[in-house]
């Protein structure tokens, strides 16, 4: 709490000119049901979450306040495809294939960064993770995104797993988003 009051005071983001903060902006995903809404800066990407607008600050993380995008005249998808690039700048998952069966994988992307599943958003990005079909998509905590791009009837393993797994991770923790498995 005291390096994250510190952070609020040396950056003063929600004083500061967009210049001086524009690197500084990323997008979370959360829990739309545990997330106070009518605060954040948000979108509905993803069933039964919101992914919104903050700041990533070396000890902390920020919303950005509501009304920042007008004082700055800045559009919310400008600073949405921003925080995004601004993620996939920073945040390095591991990504890692995990067979379940012969010939049928999931791929695991894990990491430190508070803004991994935050990945979810920009499958479009990564190798094999869509598929005309769709894609099985786990975000159960901040730090982990499970997928599954739809190819073949043996999906229905995968959203075995993955559901198993999702759940399992939620209640592990830290950052849990949400046990269900939407697909995509």
């Amino acid at each position: 709490l005291v390096a994250a009051a510190k952070d609020h005071e040396k950056f003063n983001v929600r004083e500061a000119e967009f210049d001086q903060v524009k690197d500084l902006i990323a997008v979370r995903i959360g829990d739309e049901e545990s997330l106070p809404i009518d605060k954040l800066l948000f979108r509905r990407d993803l069933p039964g979450t919101i992914s919104y607008l903050v700041f990533d600050l070396p000890n902390s993380v920020e919303p950005v306040p509501r009304e920042l995008p007008e004082k700055w005249a800045k559009g919310v998808d400008e600073l949405f495809s921003l925080g995004l690039a601004n993620v996939k700048r920073s945040a390095s998952p591991q990504i890692e294939q995990v067979e379940i069966q012969p010939g049928v994988t999931f791929t695991a992307c894990t990491g430190e960064s508070f803004f991994t599943a935050s990945f979810a958003l920009m499958l479009d990005e990564l190798e094999r993770a869509t598929s005309p079909h769709g894609t099985l998509v786990a975000i159960p905590h901040r730090h982990t995104l499970l997928f599954h791009a739809i190819r073949s009837s043996d999906a229905i393993f995968a959203v075995q797993h993955l559901g198993i797994l999702a759940v399992n991770l939620d209640e592990q923790g830290p950052g849990s988003i949400s046990p269900k498995w939407p697909s995509l």
